[in-house]
């Protein structure tokens, strides 16, 4: 009789250890973050989230040693259309996350961008998000403006800045100088898939007068502004 308790105990025990190994990610997502925008695929330990407008697929790992260690819980990665993502999360935030891409990336987005040249560099980290952005710590550069002599007859500086989190809305600040010109962007971007970009350009070349216009950029002297508002999502 106990030899069979052992083994129906045994038995128990190997059927909820694979009813767990298979559990679906997105009754996961379901219970975790019933708002989420896309339906994941695969199991909670080894699943991916679908391609989101140019964004790549992103599969995911789930290590149970992350509950007891100071292994990632959950480690994540995606790359495709010019656009490679990296990270690690815990449970109630995402711990460090990488993005590098290049112009391509940003051409599927928006096809004025489609036949631009450079890269762009992102490295955050503590990301937290409850409904609306708390907490980020990171830092964003980008050479795009620096790169692209040879199409515009323009150079511009490169850019870098932080990414915080302001008023709930993730707000990324980019600055840069050159002999001559000056430049400052400032993006934000909504949990519900908005987002606001303000940019000025200070420039005494002439030529910056014959393509910022074409990028949404509104003239007043050696100064360029544009305002635009969208969806990114």
């Amino acid at each position: 009789m106990a030899s069979k308790k052992r083994y129906m105990a045994l038995f128990a025990l190997t059927a909820f250890a694979a009813c767990i190994s298979q559990f679906p990610a997105s009754w996961a997502g379901k219970i975790a973050a019933p708002d989420l925008p896309v339906t994941l695929g695969g199991t909670i330990w080894k699943g991916y989230v679908p391609n989101i407008n140019a964004m790549p697929p992103i599969t995911f790992k789930t290590s149970p040693t992350g509950l007891i260690s100071s292994a990632p819980l959950v480690t994540f990665s995606g790359s495709g259309n010019g656009l490679f993502i990296e990270g690690a999360a815990e449970q109630d935030h995402i711990k460090t996350l990488n993005l590098k891409g290049d112009a391509i990336f940003l051409g599927r987005i928006d096809g004025r961008l489609s036949n631009l040249m450079g890269q762009f560099n992102l490295s955050a980290s503590n990301i937290e998000f409850s409904g609306d952005c708390a907490q980020v710590s990171g830092q964003v550069s980008t050479d795009i403006l620096a790169s692209n002599t040879r199409l515009w007859r323009w150079t511009g500086p490169p850019l870098s800045g932080p990414v915080t989190c302001e008023n709930g809305t993730l707000t990324t600040t980019l600055s840069g100088n050159i002999p001559g010109q000056s430049v400052e962007a400032v993006l934000r971007i909504m949990p519900d898939g908005r987002y606001q970009i303000r940019a000025v350009i200070n420039t005494n070349t002439p030529e910056a007068g014959l393509v910022l216009p074409l990028y949404g950029f509104e003239a007043q002297g050696e100064r360029y502004t544009m305002n635009e508002a969208g969806r990114w999502m």
